[in-house]
């Protein structure tokens, strides 16, 4: 006997909503039906009939009234838990949905398009000025003030970034682009020398950065690892922006450090 009545407490506790829900309808096909198959509609009234039916449609807008506010509340406990969800992913990121390649990038132009205070740090930065000198002599032009810092020519730095960093570059070839991108750049810097300053150093890189307006609220950070013997554009990357402070400013402050330490660049 006990067994049984946890069994069907059970499937009231299952079922609560559901029978909740079907109470008034209940009672209002009951009274339906009574009033129709036990009541003798021709001896009532029109004033009797029109009180059945009110009672009627009341009893069924009732039972759409519950299973509204029921539905509702299970809505409302869905949002909830799904809102609670979407907070601690917040919180806990995953990696891989804040760190990102070039390939998925927008072009540099579009990232630079609005800046004001550009500073880019790299081992020999041939790609950048190879392919960007164009955009970075409209940027200085616009008045843009840019700071490139990359490795110096010859160094034992470079020697061992070539090696075990550059993709598929012997150390002479990356010594090529290396003072190839000086050039370049030193053109650059000829025309636009209020704008445009170069630096270079000799330590291995960690990373390599793009600093745009670092003294805006707006500003932003990214860093590229070095990563071993990996194309450019498959090396790993993300963006420190300028409300993230900690990080920010020790960036930031990586960077002057090494532009304090780096020597400007002239050609001999």
């Amino acid at each position: 006997m006990s067994d049984n009545f946890n069994k069907l407490k059970h499937v009231f506790i299952r079922n609560w909503k559901s029978i909740f829900e079907s109470i008034p309808l209940s009672i209002a096909i009951i009274v339906s039906f009574y009033t129709i198959m036990v009541e003798d509609i021709t001896t009532k009234t029109q004033q009797e009939l029109f009180s059945y039916i009110i009672m009627i449609l009341g009893l069924l807008a009732f039972a759409t009234l519950i299973e509204r506010f029921l539905s509702l509340k299970e809505i409302t406990q869905l949002c909830k838990e799904t809102n609670d969800y979407l907070i601690e992913r917040e919180m806990k990121p995953n990696l891989d949905s804040i760190i990102f390649d070039q390939k998925s990038l927008p072009p540099l132009e579009d990232r630079l398009r609005s800046a004001t205070d550009i500073a880019i740090t790299g081992g020999s930065l041939f790609r950048l000025a190879d392919s960007y000198s164009n955009f970075f002599e409209q940027k200085a032009k616009e008045g843009c003030l840019i700071k490139f810092l990359m490795l110096k020519p010859g160094c034992d730095a470079s020697k061992l970034v070539a090696e075990y960093v550059v993709y598929e570059t012997s150390t002479s070839d990356y010594e090529v682009q290396l003072r190839t991108a000086l050039k370049k750049l030193y053109r650059l810097k000829q025309h636009y020398p209020d704008q445009v300053e170069i630096k270079t150093y000799e330590c291995v890189p960690p990373f390599s950065l793009l600093i745009c307006d670092p003294k805006k609220e707006t500003g932003s950070i990214m860093v590229e690892l070095y990563t071993h013997a990996i194309p450019n554009r498959d090396r790993p990357e993300f963006i420190i922006h300028a409300r993230e402070h900690r990080l920010h400013k020790l960036f930031l402050e990586q960077f002057n450090k090494m532009w304090g330490e780096a020597i400007p660049w002239e050609p001999s």
